[in-house]
């Protein structure tokens, strides 16, 4: 996707243009749980309370698609979804609600009315009816109309043990708190939070807006592999820079660095981040520059930490940019790059903590096929179905590559053993957050065929693994020679069925297999006995148990479709990405 012809558009924007402005937004169901905790908050505020009097969120991705007139029959028509940005969108809205429920306290009701009618309500121009601004995911949706948005709530008061709810909850007293601090050096409360309100006004953001779902994966893949924050990175340069400036081959060597991400499309902060989290020891992005500065004392030191940065960026390159004969000197090479290649598929990447670990430490090797098995599984059904949060994870995930650090200084002898309890506590750390299978299952239902190239490859990915867990031969991920085919067509005339009819679930996995090129392009879009004899040519595992079913049921609606989509999912967590 060429710069020039990107399905979006970036604006500069200030909080007032966005959340107050004449606008609805909705948290789709396919995002996770609110699970900002206290270190996102702190530094939440901390950001908004520094000397200047506007500070940078970060971007926002809403899709606009529902407020298009053609879309009036739509249960969301009117609302902007939030594609990326929900955590702060709730945050924010949280922080006014506290301003304005301490506005009431005080008895600066104009204040507090502002702050309801602009903010967390929505007052519609045409019919002058109040509803609430935002529209929450189901696990919170009430609790955050009820005690948040609505004019009367009271967030302080409210006792729950549900840890979203609780999260939201402890928030809202965090801030209450911080605020009230604030009173005890101001000589007039009412200004202090007028100003403390115009600071929110400010921030500054990039919205991208998309008019299409079909869009919306792929842009937020796009924008996160083209990470803005270079802060870190630059710091970091000059310092190298100043330290190393009588090394002639210093250029060349940082420009080893830069050019291996860009290929691979990595910020330069978030590898800095990654690489010292693997080694060193676990801190969030502002406080490394402060850290690598009192680790790095001698002029030897930096030479050595420059030559780990660049060993580090060509695994970074062999991880996200790799072949299967990019790991031929290794055993097991098949396994490992079918596991590397479904977790980059998917887009996960604090794992990368961990193997840069290991690929440092080269005596690991010998256990690689371990671990890299169980972080695909791990992440599949964690990250990549479930959406759970990932600050537990990467921790742990640096704890380990720290341990694994440590194990390289001991003798040969017991690398091997302490490794081997490494992996143990890992895969027990891991089993322990492991998801509920509920939650699982119903987050596997959101997931359907677009037209978006990532998605296709998802869904290959998906489609292949439930395969090779049928099969006893090891079986590489290849998308050259193989086709998703829809059983019930997209396109569905010949079936006697219109494409709207249809649109809710002729995407769903529960209706879809992979066949070869030629088989595809053979049957079309034909109906299901014309195409019973072609699907039977496959030797394709799953189309041949799919055209088992398909033989005994003589048809195929919805809900078949649904109900395959549901055995799919459930045989996904018992069988194909079980790590436990």
């Amino acid at each position: 996707m060429s710069d020039n012809k990107l399905p979006f558009w970036p604006e500069r924007k200030v909080m007032a243009e966005i959340l107050f402005a004449n606008n609805k937004f909705r948290i789709p169901e396919f995002q996770r749980n609110y699970s900002w905790g206290e270190d996102q908050i702190e530094d939440f505020w901390n950001d908004l309370m520094d000397d200047s009097d506007s500070n940078f969120i970060g971007s926002f991705v809403l899709n606009y698609e529902n407020l298009k007139t053609e879309k009036e029959e739509s249960p969301h028509f009117g609302h902007i979804d939030i594609i990326d940005g929900q955590q702060r969108v709730i945050t924010i809205s949280l922080f006014l609600a506290v301003i304005r429920n301490i506005a009431k306290i005080e008895k600066f009701t104009e204040l507090a009315n502002r702050i309801q009618r602009n903010t967390l309500g929505f007052e519609d121009p045409v019919d002058g009816q109040t509803t609430t601004r935002i529209i929450c995911g189901e696990s919170l949706h009430d609790f955050y109309i009820t005690n948040v948005q609505k004019e009367n709530s009271d967030i302080f008061s409210v006792v729950t043990s549900e840890k979203e709810k609780k999260l939201v909850v402890d928030n809202a007293l965090f801030f209450k708190a911080k605020i009230e601090e604030e009173f005890k050096n101001a000589p007039n409360k009412e200004e202090k939070l007028k100003e403390i309100y115009s600071r929110v006004r400010k921030i500054i953001t990039i919205q991208i807006r998309i008019d299409d779902e079909d869009d919306a994966f792929e842009i937020f893949e796009t924008l996160n592999a083209r990470g803005i924050n270079l802060t870190l990175g630059d710091l970091l340069k000059n310092l190298i820079f100043g330290k190393l400036k009588d090394k002639p081959d210093l250029k060349a060597r940082w420009e080893t660095i830069i050019s291996n991400l860009k290929e691979v499309k990595i910020d330069l902060a978030r590898f800095i981040r990654y690489f010292y989290i693997s080694k060193y020891s676990f801190l969030s992005g502002k406080k490394i520059f402060k850290e690598i500065k009192k680790e790095l004392k001698t002029i030897p030191d930096y030479d050595k930490f420059l030559n780990d940065l660049v060993v580090a960026s060509n695994h970074f390159k062999l991880f996200l940019n790799n072949s299967l004969d990019d790991w031929s000197e290794y055993d097991n090479s098949k396994i490992i790059y079918n596991s590397m290649s479904g977790i980059r598929i998917m887009d996960i990447t604090q794992c990368y903590v961990l193997f840069l670990s290991l690929m440092r430490n080269d005596f690991s090797k010998i256990r690689w096929t371990n671990f890299f098995q169980l972080i695909e599984k791990f992440s599949f059904i964690y990250f990549f179905i479930s959406k759970q949060p990932a600050n537990k994870v990467e921790r742990l995930y640096s704890k380990i590559a720290i341990e694994i650090e440590k194990h390289s200084k001991e003798h040969a002898n017991k690398q091997l053993n302490l490794l081997d309890r490494s992996f143990r506590d890992l895969k027990e750390e891991l089993i322990k957050i492991k998801p509920e299978r509920s939650l699982f299952i119903e987050k596997f239902g959101y997931i359907k065929y677009t037209n978006s190239p990532v998605i296709r490859d998802r869904i290959r990915y998906i489609l292949t693994q439930i395969n090779n867990s049928k099969t006893t031969g090891e079986h590489i991920i290849d998308f050259t020679n193989v086709n998703i085919e829809h059983v019930l067509p997209k396109n569905p005339t010949k079936w006697g069925l219109t494409k709207t009819s249809i649109k809710l679930y002729v995407n769903k996995l529960g209706n879809l297999t992979l066949l070869h090129h030629k088989i595809n392009s053979d049957i079309g879009n034909d109906i299901l006995s014309v195409k019973l004899p072609e699907l039977k040519k496959s030797e394709i595992q799953i189309t041949k148990d799919f055209v088992v079913k398909l033989k005994k049921l003589n048809k195929w609606e919805e809900e078949d479709i649904l109900t395959r989509h549901k055995q799919l999912s459930e045989e996904s967590y018992d069988t194909v990405w079980k790590y436990w």
